[in-house]
């Protein structure tokens, strides 16, 4: 079955409040981004309104700009800020996916580069790629999580950000704390490097169980594996011994196996092809290497087309530290890569694309647990 999708690429500058505005008006032309940014599912219309107020006082102790730029769109719209369905989703979370990073020394072009694609429900996820560049923060580029988070993106220093789910979310499993989309959000507005980005990912409360894989311009690349009782990371860069690092859907750090919880079989075969892609220490791998095994079917490759499941891929992404660029195929069926750099000027506009995702069944086994 095709399923029909539309894509969106947003290009633009000014203060948060003013990007706000600017992201309000596309919602006054578009019912469709209207309705999504305004959107009360039945899971969280329960949630109670001191709960939302935490969530806005925490955004303003980490990332006050999301606030600002929400407080924009709201006043375009003549809504209240608390009805803008940011607040509502940063209180639970659910999706999957899987993403890599090698080092410069294992690669063609002497750069460190992170592949990762994301699966998740299509009529769940905003799909837009947003290339903003504001006031007193890190110009950026990647996919948004509800238009005011990050789901993964590099910003203007070469730092780059993925995440998958640690632990799939098959049940309820939050707390009070940070997820992904605002954690990532905060790590390319503000952060160079792996470490510094580590130490923003330590000062923020987890509320959910993400890996997370930074890569920065020096040729460091980080696995963080996060519960919100614990969190273990490991660096890599051109003197380790190893060179990549790898996470699907459970945990592999050692003092995090312990937590592993619904640990799928499909989870530790897509890391383990992985690993055995990418796993000659003598073989340079090019870029078109990467973008195979995220564009091959499962279970040759990673790219999933498992939609009704919650385990559809919705994008492939790579980024290249060192040059500032990122190659992106939206969808599971796309040839074309768009190519995105910051050596090129931001020039604000708004592009929507239509795009056809190819849904099948999981096979049989898929989702059976070790």
């Amino acid at each position: 079955m095709i399923i029909k999708k539309p894509y969106m690429e947003i290009a633009f500058e000014g203060t948060p409040y003013e990007v706000g505005q600017k992201l309000g008006q596309i919602a006054l032309n578009n019912a469709e981004f209207k309705n999504f940014m305004l959107f009360k599912p039945d899971f969280v219309k329960s949630i109670p309104t001191s709960a939302i107020k935490k969530v806005i006082t925490t955004l303003e102790k980490h990332c006050p700009n999301v606030n600002r730029e929400i407080e924009g769109m709201a006043d375009v719209l003549n809504v209240k800020s608390e009805d803008i369905c940011y607040y509502l989703y940063s209180y639970k979370f659910k999706g999957a996916c899987g993403h890599f990073g090698l080092t410069s020394k294992a690669t063609e072009t002497g750069h460190t580069i992170i592949g990762r694609n994301y699966e998740y429900l299509p009529d769940m996820t905003d799909c837009i790629f947003m290339d903003i560049k504001e006031e007193g923060v890190a110009r950026s580029m990647g996919f948004t999580s509800i238009v005011f988070g990050k789901i993964d993106g590099m910003n203007e220093h070469g730092l780059a950000m993925t995440m998958t789910g640690g632990i799939p979310p098959v049940e309820d499993v939050y707390t009070d704390g940070f997820l992904f989309w605002t954690v990532i959000r905060n790590v390319l507005d503000n952060c160079k490097d792996v470490y510094e980005a580590l130490e923003v990912i330590k000062s923020l409360e987890a509320g959910y169980s993400p890996t997370y894989l930074v890569a920065d311009r020096t040729g460091s690349i980080m696995l963080v594996e996060q519960t919100p009782e614990r969190l273990q990371y490991k660096i890599i860069n051109n003197d380790s011994d190893e060179h990549m690092l790898a996470a699907t859907n459970h945990f592999n750090l050692e003092n995090m196996i312990p937590l592993r919880k619904h640990f799928f079989k499909q989870s530790k075969y897509r890391y383990d092809n992985i690993l055995k892609t990418f796993g000659d220490n003598d073989r340079k791998y090019t870029k078109e290497d990467i973008k195979t095994i995220l564009t091959d079917e499962y279970p040759k490759g990673l790219n999933a087309p498992y939609y009704s499941e919650g385990f559809g891929t919705l994008w492939s992404s790579v980024f290249d530290s060192q040059a500032g660029e990122i190659s992106v195929r939206m969808g599971n069926m796309e040839t074309e890569w768009h190519e995105y750099s910051f050596k090129q000027p931001l020039k604000e506009e708004v592009k929507i694309h239509s795009v056809n995702l190819n849904e099948e069944k999981t096979p049989a086994d898929f989702w059976d647990k070790f």
